[in-house]
């Protein structure tokens, strides 16, 4: 300690004792050792001491107590920090290369981009911005609705999934987004907030996928399905209105339709056929299988797998022939999908040919 505050210290113990000796004062003219007259002289004594210290005091303690409030201040600065280090979780140089290489890893396999937690882009790997087709400098500090079509951008779910984000939340999908020039792109992507030691969302963190080519793929199979069913509808509803008996079966020889006329010949025929099938019922037909017609079905098992064109031949059940023509259905990659049959009760011909055969005898 120097000179200055040595003096410093002195000139403050002052007004201390001044202020001890008016509490001994007072102690005796509280028990009446000392008269009123004494005790009034003592503490105005007293009190010009205190005034007196104070005064000349006052400057070299301000100036000792700012250097005192600047040593606290450091002292509570390296303490936090000390704190700090020691609250930081220590890592290996093995641990340290492993985290990094994870990270490397997912930088060059996917795209990731940052985002403040209003929605302005931090940073993006060049994966996000070659899928985008931006640059770095054309999509920093904007904001994340600039991948965003114009209806999702103004809607309330918009507005909720950043909230979601801004909560903490992560969200995870496949998006529609656009690129530079208004290009369609899908992703699969996770945005996932990163927390603070608080807590507290400071950032977003985007990993995603380019999935476009599949999702095209998946529309074009889509309108190529719904295509396919308007067709098959019109072909239904043709089939509906023909007098021929018609009967559609999958490659697992399931029914998978009958049409009107069909059915009211087998109506008209169940009677016979159960005689030598008594399962046999016309509606419990429906995607039922049509080993159901024979009693041995792997003849025509074989028959139906090997079928490349049209397949005529007959069938006798309870006294009835059918005659069938079975062709495959091929799709326009000539794939098979099932099998179309023809059904004809040819029992009533026969028998006016056999009649005509027995009078030219």
């Amino acid at each position: 300690m120097n000179t200055q505050d040595t003096q410093a210290g002195l000139w403050a113990f002052l007004p201390t004792g001044a202020a001890l000796a008016l509490a001994v004062g007072g102690g005796l003219y509280g028990s009446g050792q000392m008269p009123l007259s004494g005790y009034l002289v003592w503490s105005a004594l007293m009190l010009i001491a205190a005034a007196a210290g104070s005064v000349t005091a006052w400057r070299a303690l301000n100036e000792l107590g700012q250097r005192l409030r600047n040593a606290l201040e450091a002292a509570a600065s390296a303490l936090e920090q000390a704190n700090a280090a020691s609250a930081r979780p220590q890592i290996s140089e093995e641990e340290f290369e492993n985290y990094r290489g994870q990270i490397d890893a997912i930088n060059r396999s996917q795209a990731v981009i940052e985002f403040n937690m209003d929605g302005t882009i931090r940073t993006a790997n060049d994966n996000f911005l070659h899928a985008v087709g931006y640059s770095l400098d054309e999509v920093k500090g904007q904001h994340h609705r600039i991948f965003v079509g114009p209806e999702e951008r103004e809607g309330e779910a918009y507005r909720a999934f950043w909230q979601r984000l801004g909560s903490g939340q992560f969200d995870a999908g496949q998006y529609r987004r656009f690129g530079k020039g208004g290009k369609e792109i899908w992703i699969q992507a996770t945005y996932n907030p990163v927390l603070d030691s608080s807590g507290r969302p400071v950032k977003v963190v985007k990993y995603a996928i380019d999935v476009t080519d599949e999702m095209q793929r998946k529309r074009k199979l889509e309108e190529r399905g719904a295509h396919q069913a308007q067709e098959n509808l019109r072909i239904k509803n043709a089939l509906d209105g023909v007098t021929t008996n018609v009967m559609i079966a999958d490659n697992e020889r399931n029914i998978i339709y009958m049409n009107d006329a069909v059915r009211e010949m087998l109506h008209e025929a169940e009677a016979d056929i159960r005689k030598e099938l008594p399962e046999f019922r016309v509606d419990g037909l429906d995607n039922a299988n049509i080993d159901a017609f024979h009693k041995n079905p792997e003849h025509q098992i074989k028959m139906l797998r090997e079928l490349r064109s049209a397949y005529r031949t007959e069938i006798r059940l309870g006294g009835r022939t059918f005659g069938l023509i079975a062709s495959p259905v091929l799709d326009a990659d000539g794939s098979r999908l099932g099998t179309v049959v023809e059904w004809k009760d040819r029992t009533a011909e026969l028998q006016m040919e056999n009649e005509i055969k027995q009078r030219e005898e």
